[in-house]
């Protein structure tokens, strides 16, 4: 579902005197990745040699408030709202809410995802690692 030239990005949340915000294009992000980096990440866990999903997560995701942000006659944004429990061995316990923009193109095989862009509620990431999808 992902389109060729896609991109998925995580920025920062931060504090600023007087704002919150996040962080900008040419500044930090959790991650920030072209399409080629997320078929890596799904490569790299099917190897079964991924350190941070041995034994593997177990995961509940709900996402909720869909709606058309955006649209013309090829492309859409949405944005929803989402929160996704991960639970690893007997203890370790995380929980990330947020929301996410999605822009998708209208292609000849149907929809796919060009962007998107996740923002959580928290400005300390509340995980070891992201090795989960959002």
């Amino acid at each position: 579902m992902w389109a060729e030239d896609a991109r998925w990005s995580m920025p920062v949340r931060s504090e600023r005197p007087g704002r919150e915000s996040f962080s900008g294009a040419d500044e930090l992000h959790y991650f920030d990745e072209p399409k080629f980096g997320l078929v890596m990440r799904v490569a790299k866990l099917q190897t079964g040699k991924a350190w941070g999903e041995e034994p593997p997560s177990h995961t509940t995701r709900l996402i909720t408030n869909v709606h058309v942000v955006d649209a013309s006659d090829d492309t859409v944004t949405v944005r929803s709202n989402f929160v996704i429990h991960r639970s690893r061995r007997e203890s370790d316990v995380e929980q990330f809410v947020g929301n996410r923009r999605d822009m998708l193109r209208r292609t000849d095989n149907g929809w796919v995802i060009v962007r998107r862009d996740v923002f959580l509620n928290t400005r300390v990431l509340p995980a070891v690692n992201l090795e989960i999808f959002f």
